[in-house]
């Protein structure tokens, strides 16, 4: 054993030659501005030394090359040299330079910040037996995006990732990912919480619609025969459970549908979003018109 830490000491004593990746720092970057295309991480330096020397720099050094940028604006190729080269205290190699790379392109613009609109791509599809009410919500519904002012002005929305969710029973909440591509940009946030409100379907019938004429001229007096329908209506349960039959109309427009060889005309009804016309009863109605 004595004969190996021997052996390991007088081989350290020795000097040789080896080659390092140090670190790139940039430093003196202007307020306002930004880095707009990357830069090398590391840069790889030749030094020679004794081998005790070179072996407590590679384990103990923070050694980097610094690049100084404070009097760059917008474009300038950088050349490296090994005055770039910040040793740690104590450290003075008998040879230390840069082997690759010589130059560093350095291409700034200015800081641009603004705010997107968010698009969803989620699709949710219900469970056999209930419905989607509207449209998946998003609870943030845009994004703030900052970066090269020459990227950012390019953005014109961020788009979630394109995800579906089959066989839905009940309300929905769920984190999605933004599907950011470009990491020349920074966001302020990476995900988005998407909501939807899925109900069980159901199907009701609403008695004592009142018939309503519109668009009756002046010297006209029109009853309808009968002047109530009934509505067989279905959709989301948490729908039906609002609608009254005095909060509906089965409506002829009278202007438009007159027409003096005809006796019968079918109503329409108007109904919230989410709700759907099984049958109206009677089908149609007739329209006794008076001359006042």
């Amino acid at each position: 054993m004595v004969a190996i830490f021997l052996w390991f000491f007088i081989t350290i004593g020795g000097e040789y030659d080896t080659t390092f990746d140090l670190p790139l720092e940039i430093i003196g970057k202007k307020p306002g501005k930004v880095v707009m295309e990357s830069v090398p991480k590391t840069v790889k330096v030749h030094c020679q030394d004794t081998g005790k020397q070179l072996l407590l720099f590679r384990l103990f050094s923070d050694a980097s090359v610094r690049l100084d940028i404070s009097s760059i604006n917008y474009f300038f190729d950088y050349p490296l040299h090994s005055d770039n080269i910040q040793l740690p205290g104590g450290f003075h190699p008998k040879s230390i330079n840069i082997v690759e790379p010589d130059t560093v392109k350095i291409r700034l613009d200015d800081l641009e910040r603004k705010q997107v609109p968010i698009r969803s791509l989620v699709t949710i599809i219900p469970k056999a037996g209930y419905a989607l009410l509207g449209k998946p919500i998003l609870v943030e519904d845009s994004v703030t995006v900052w970066g090269a002012r020459s990227y950012v002005r390019g953005i014109r929305e961020v788009v979630t990732d394109s995800i579906t969710f089959d066989d839905v029973s009940g309300d929905f909440r769920k984190e999605i990912p933004l599907d950011i591509k470009d990491d020349r940009l920074e966001y302020n946030i990476d995900m988005v919480e998407v909501t939807a409100r899925v109900d069980r379907l159901g199907q009701i019938d609403l008695d004592g619609v009142p018939v309503s004429i519109e668009a009756v001229p002046s010297n006209r007096q029109v009853i309808s025969e009968p002047s109530q329908v009934t509505l067989v209506v279905k959709g989301a349960v948490s729908l039906l459970r609002d609608l009254r039959n005095d909060s509906l109309r089965a409506v002829i427009n009278f202007r438009k549908s007159w027409n003096p060889d005809v006796k019968m005309y079918q109503p329409e009804v108007n109904l919230p979003d989410g709700v759907e016309l099984v049958t109206i009863k009677p089908n149609q109605v007739h329209l006794d018109v008076i001359k006042k």
